[in-house]
C-alpha cells in the first residue's frame, strides 16, 4: 500500500476532518464535505466499504506519476456508532485488491476501531471533566462574589476556556429600556477587549427576534453580516470571525445574551460544545436572576426598614411643621430629587396652599401651577419623564410648565402624588428632578406608600393643633371671664364694665371690633332709664336725652349703642349714643330669638349698619336683665367664618357677666338715688325742726323769715326766696319783708 489516512466523523459536522495520514501523502485533503462526491464521503453516506480512486490534492503529477491512485475507504463503526473512516491507496500498477490485503486491512481497521473508540471515550471523559470544572468554578464564583460584574467576568473567562474560544461577553437588557443591550462583562484571550464603560449599547429589537425558540445561533462568517448587524460589527472589532450566540433566559423571560467568539471563520462546533454552552448560559442566567432577586430583596428590606422609620417619625405626635419636615426627610431617603413641595387642600375655600418646599425657587415654592391643579382634579399619581417632551406632545392649548430650581436650572422630571385618607384629599406631594427620566415606577410605588402615611400624619397633626389651639382658646376665654368677674368686684361703673367686657371679648375670640347696644323705652322705670344711666345719668349730654325722648316705640326692638371698642376715635364718637340700625340683622335676630346668632358672611348693608366696611363675619349674643332682653353684644371679624361654636359659648357666658355688671350698676344707682333722697328728707326735717325752734324764740319777724328762707333753699334746692307781706294801709299792695339768696343792696333798693 502506498499511503493511508484516517478521517474523523461528527454527526453535527457537515464535513470530515483529517486526523492522520502517511507522510508525503498527496491524496488526502484536510476536510471533505459530507455532501460531496468524494470516495470517503460516499462511503460514509452508504455506510459500507467502497473502492475507487483518489485524486491528488496538489497538481504535482507527471507522466510517470499519475494524478489518481486506487483507493479503498472503510467506515470504522464501534458499538453501532461511526467514529471515523480509514482510507488506503496503492500504487497505480496495482489495479485490484488481493484477498490477503483485504484481510490485513480489516484486521488493521478493527484495531483502529478500538483505538478510536477508546480515544473518543477518553476525549469525552476529558470534556466531561472540563465541563464539571467550569461548572464548579462558576458555582464557586457565584456563591463567593457579591458583585455581579466580577462574577460575570470570571464566568466569561471560564466559558471561553472551556469552549476553546478567544472571546466571550455577557450582554444584559436594561430594565428601564428593554430594547437596549449593555455589555456587563467580557473576556478576550489577547487583551483586545475594550473597557466595559466604553462599550457601546446595542439595539436588541432585531437580535432578540432571532431567538424566538431560545435556540443558539451560529454566525459562521461575521464579516458577511457586520455591515447590517451591530453585534456582528462589535464582534469583528474584537477579532472574531465566527461566533455562537446563546440567549439568557430566566423563567421564560429574556434577560440578555451570551456571545462566544472564535478567530476562525466557519469554525465547527460540536454538539457537545453546544450543549455545554447552553448549560453554562443557563447557569449564568440563573445566577443573574438570583442576584437580581437578592438585590431586589435587599432593596425591599432596606425600603421596608426606611418606611418603618418614616412611619415611626410621622406617628410621634409632632406638630404640623415638624411633620412636614419629617415627610421631606423620609422622601429624600428613598428617592433622588432636586426639588419638592407639599401643598395642603383647604376644604372651606377649596384651594391649595403650599405649606413647605425644598430646592425650589421662590416663585415655584409659592405659586400653584397646572401640575398641582391636575393632581387635585384627578387625584391619582402622575409620572412625567420629561416635562418638555410632555408639553410638546400635548395639544396646543396646554401650556408648558417651567419649574425653576433653587440653583436656577429647569426641572425636567416630575412625580406628583395625592395625599388621601380614604376618599378625602388632604394635600399633594410633588417631586422635581433636573435630569429627565430620574423617576421610575418603583419610585412612584414607594412615594405612594409615603403619601398615604403622610396624609394620615398630617390629619393627626392638624387635629392635634386644632385641639391644642381650641384648648388654648378655651383657657384664654376662661381667663377673660375670670378677669371680667374680677372687674365686676372692683368697680360698679357700668361704662367701665361694658368697655372692659368688650376688650376681653376681642382678645378671646380674635374679633377686631365690638359694640354693646341696650334697649330703649319710654317707661320711667324701664330700660330707657338703664340706657340713660349707662350714658351718664342726669349728667349725660343733652343729645342723649333728646334721642331717648324722640324714639318712636312700636313692635320693633330699638337699641341705643352705649359702648364700642376697636373703632377709631372719630367713628367711635359717632357710634356711641346712636341707634343700632335695623340692617344689623345679626344683632336683631339674636335679641328676637334670645339666643346667640352667628353669621359667617354678612351683607354689605349690615357692614354699613355696624360702621365697618371690612367686616366679613359677625357674632351676637343677647344680654338678659330682669327676665328680659336688655341689649345685645356684637363682635365683628374681617375673616369669613371668623367665629366658631367655642366663641358662641364664650360670648353667652360673657353676656351673663355683662348682665351681672349692668344689674350691679343699676342697683348701685338706685341705692345711690335712695340715699340722696333720704339725706334730703333728713335735711328737710332738720330745717323744719330749726324753723319751729326759731318761731318760739324772741326774734324779729324779718330775721325769722330770713332764717326760714335759707332753710328752704338748703332743703328744697331753690336758689332764691322772697317774703312779701300785705301793706296794712292798702291790702292790694305787697311789700318785701325778708329774702334769702338775694344780695342785701338789691333787696334794699326794692
Amino acid at each position: 500500500m502506498a499511503s493511508a489516512a484516517i478521517y474523523s466523523v461528527e454527526e453535527s459536522d457537515r464535513q470530515l476532518t483529517l486526523l492522520a495520514c502517511s507522510p508525503n501523502s498527496v491524496h488526502y485533503p484536510a476536510t471533505i464535505a459530507r455532501a460531496s462526491d468524494h470516495l470517503v464521503a460516499r462511503a460514509i453516506a452508504e455506510g459500507r466499504q467502497l473502492t475507487g480512486t483518489l485524486r491528488e490534492v496538489a497538481q504535482t503529477h507527471t507522466p510517470d506519476r499519475p494524478a489518481t491512485a486506487p483507493a479503498i475507504a472503510l467506515p470504522l463503526v464501534a458499538n453501532e456508532q461511526l467514529s471515523g473512516i480509514l482510507v488506503l491507496t496503492q500504487p497505480k500498477e496495482v489495479v485490484t485488491w488481493a484477498d490477503s490485503q483485504l484481510r490485513q486491512i480489516n484486521v488493521f481497521a478493527e484495531q483502529l476501531r478500538l483505538l478510536l473508540s477508546n480515544a473518543r471515550l477518553f476525549s469525552q471523559q476529558q470534556q466531561r471533566a472540563r465541563e464539571l470544572f467550569v461548572l464548579y468554578e462558576n458555582s464557586k464564583e457565584i456563591s463567593a462574589s457579591s458583585q455581579i460584574e466580577s462574577m460575570l467576568g470570571r464566568a466569561s473567562e471560564n466559558i471561553a476556556l472551556a469552549l476553546d474560544a478567544e472571546y466571550c461577553a455577557v450582554h444584559l437588557l436594561d430594565p428601564q429600556y428593554p430594547e437596549v443591550l449593555h455589555i456587563v462583562a467580557s473576556y478576550t484571550e489577547h487583551g483586545r477587549s475594550q473597557t466595559i464603560s466604553s462599550a457601546p449599547s446595542l439595539s436588541a429589537s432585531h437580535m432578540l427576534a432571532q431567538f424566538g425558540r431560545g435556540e443558539p445561533q451560529l454566525i459562521e462568517d461575521i464579516s458577511a453580516i457586520a455591515i447590517s448587524n451591530p453585534l456582528a460589527a462589535l464582534l469583528a472589532t474584537e477579532g472574531c470571525r465566527s461566533a455562537l450566540l446563546l440567549p439568557l433566559r430566566a423563567k421564560e423571560q429574556m434577560i440578555g445574551l451570551l456571545t462566544i467568539g472564535y478567530e476562525g471563520a466557519r469554525r465547527p462546533i460540536s454538539q457537545a460544545d453546544r450543549n455545554l454552552a447552553q448549560v453554562l448560559a443557563a447557569q449564568v442566567a440563573t445566577s443573574i436572576a438570583n442576584r437580581r432577586l437578592y438585590v431586589i430583596e435587599q432593596r425591599r428590606t432596606a425600603e421596608l426598614e426606611q418606611l418603618q422609620r418614616i412611619s415611626q417619625q410621622l406617628s410621634a405626635g409632632l406638630s404640623l411643621d415638624e411633620t412636614l419636615d419629617a415627610i421631606l426627610d423620609g422622601v429624600q431617603s428613598l428617592a433622588n430629587f432636586s426639588g419638592a413641595r407639599i401643598s395642603l387642600w383647604d376644604t372651606h375655600s377649596r384651594e391649595l396652599q403650599i405649606v413647605t418646599s425644598y430646592g425650589l425657587s421662590s416663585h415655584a415654592s409659592t405659586t400653584i401651577d397646572n401640575l398641582s391643579t391636575w393632581l387635585v382634579r384627578h387625584q391619582r399619581p402622575r409620572l412625567i419623564a420629561n416635562l418638555e417632551d410632555s408639553a410638546a406632545q400635548g395639544n396646543s392649548s396646554r401650556q408648558a410648565v417651567h419649574i425653576t430650581l433653587e440653583d436656577g436650572s429647569i426641572a425636567h422630571a416630575y412625580l406628583g402624588l395625592p395625599m388621601r385618607t380614604g376618599d378625602t384629599l388632604v394635600g399633594i406631594l410633588e417631586l422635581f428632578a433636573a435630569r429627565p427620566d430620574t423617576f421610575s415606577p418603583e419610585n412612584e410605588r414607594l412615594m405612594s406608600i409615603i403619601a398615604g402615611q403622610s396624609a394620615q400624619a398630617i390629619v393627626n397633626a392638624t387635629r392635634y393643633e386644632q385641639a391644642d389651639s381650641s384648648l388654648r382658646a378655651r383657657l384664654e376665654q376662661l381667663r377673660a371671664l375670670q378677669r371680667v368677674s374680677s372687674q365686676l368686684a372692683i368697680t360698679l361703673n357700668q361704662k367701665e364694665i361694658l368697655a372692659y367686657a368688650l376688650e376681653q371679648a376681642l382678645k378671646a375670640t380674635g374679633a377686631t371690633q365690638g359694640l354693646i347696644a341696650l334697649r330703649a323705652t319710654d317707661d320711667e322705670s324701664g330700660d330707657g332709664q338703664v340706657v340713660l344711666r349707662a350714658l351718664g345719668g342726669q349728667q349725660a349730654p343733652e343729645i342723649y336725652h333728646r334721642t331717648l325722648n324722640t324714639i318712636a316705640l312700636d313692635t320693633t326692638v330699638t337699641c341705643l349703642i352705649v359702648e364700642a371698642v376697636g373703632y377709631d376715635e372719630v367713628i367711635q364718637g359717632t357710634i356711641i349714643g346712636a341707634l343700632l340700625d335695623s340692617h344689623a340683622s345679626t344683632a336683631h335676630i339674636a335679641m328676637q330669638n334670645g339666643e346667640p346668632e352667628l353669621t359667617d358672611l354678612i351683607s354689605a348693608n349690615e357692614r354699613s349698619a355696624v360702621y365697618q366696611s371690612d367686616a366679613a363675619s359677625a357674632l351676637a349674643a343677647p344680654i338678659f336683665y330682669q327676665a328680659g332682653v336688655a341689649g345685645v353684644l356684637l363682635l365683628l371679624s374681617p375673616r369669613p367664618r371668623g367665629f366658631d361654636h367655642d366663641a358662641v359659648d364664650f360670648l353667652r357666658a360673657l353676656t351673663h357677666q355683662a348682665a351681672v355688671g349692668i344689674g350691679n350698676a343699676q342697683r348701685y344707682a338706685e341705692l345711690e338715688h335712695l340715699s340722696r333722697m333720704f339725706q334730703r328728707r333728713a335735711s328737710m326735717l332738720n330745717d323744719v325742726l330749726e324753723i319751729g325752734q326759731a318761731l318760739r324764740a324772741d326774734r324779729s319777724l324779718e330775721n325769722l323769715l330770713e332764717q326760714v328762707g335759707y332753710s328752704v333753699i338748703e332743703s328744697a334746692n331753690f336758689r332764691t326766696i322772697l317774703f312779701c307781706l300785705a301793706d296794712p294801709d292798702n291790702s292790694h299792695v305787697l311789700r318785701p319783708i325778708a329774702a334769702a339768696g338775694i344780695p342785701l343792696n338789691e333787696f334794699d333798693r326794692s
